[in-house]
């Protein structure tokens, strides 16, 4: 979906696109599984992000001279708060589609982990995985996955990108003004802030190995897409 909007003061532009992406990955065919139940292995990407909104607005304040409000303002006036322009972007998506997995163990009795392949298969899963309240550290549900037997005649009954990562909830904005020193000198001043609210976007689980005591823990933030910590950068340039 796209949306645009634009009046003699400013414009808006607005996305939300629905990615919908399905196929095998690379990396778990690398791991043994059943090549009957192809149902568990085709399902989305790891790391496609589902749903996207970034909307875009510029704005120019209807302050100062020439403009519909305080348009008799002096020069002088007009240089501290007539012209100025406001952009920014708004970013908000879901997460990634992300696969427990488990290692040492070999339900299926092939051998799986001396042949050559990756030394990792799927668990059992025994509940939903995803948890309505997460945590930094805790953000999926261990509970929700067992390791099969060894030599049970079958794989984990798991299935590719059952979980899912943090998402962004990203606003940043800017300001700048441009002010006339002379026919050919001008200066202009401009403020840019990244995440403006500080909001804390978390980055995936480092570890997702089910028998690790880190599993499902986030360590860190996301970097980007300006979803990191706020920054604040002013600057003044002089043309001639």
């Amino acid at each position: 979906m796209l949306l645009r909007r634009k009046s003699r003061s400013g414009s808006q532009r607005s996305e939300f696109p629905e990615f919908v992406c399905l196929g095998e990955e690379p990396i778990e065919r690398q791991r043994a599984c059943s090549q009957r139940l192809f149902g568990r292995e085709r399902t989305h990407n790891t790391g496609l992000l589902r749903h996207r909104f970034v909307s875009t607005f510029l704005w120019e304040l209807p302050v100062g001279i020439g403009r519909p409000y305080a348009s008799g303002i002096s020069k002088v006036a007009d240089a501290f708060i007539g012209g100025w322009q406001v952009a920014g972007i708004v970013t908000l998506q879901t997460g990634p589609y992300l696969t427990p997995f488990f290692q040492g163990a070999d339900p299926s009795g092939t051998g799986a982990n001396v042949r050559g392949v990756q030394g990792t298969q799927r668990p059992d899963r025994v509940g939903n995985g995803n948890l309505s309240n997460p945590t930094p550290e805790l953000y999926f549900d261990r509970a929700a996955f067992v390791v099969p037997s060894n030599n049970i005649g079958r794989f984990g009954n798991a299935g590719v990108g059952i979980l899912r990562g943090p998402g962004t909830e990203v606003f940043s904005m800017s300001l700048a003004k441009r002010i006339l020193l002379t026919e050919r000198v001008n200066l202009r001043y401009e403020a840019t802030m990244s995440n403006l609210f500080n909001h804390t976007n978390l980055d995936i689980p480092a570890n997702l190995n089910i028998g690790s005591g880190s599993f499902g823990r986030i360590q860190a933030t996301q970097k980007g897409d300006l979803a990191g910590p706020r920054t604040i950068q002013m600057s003044l340039r002089i043309s001639f």
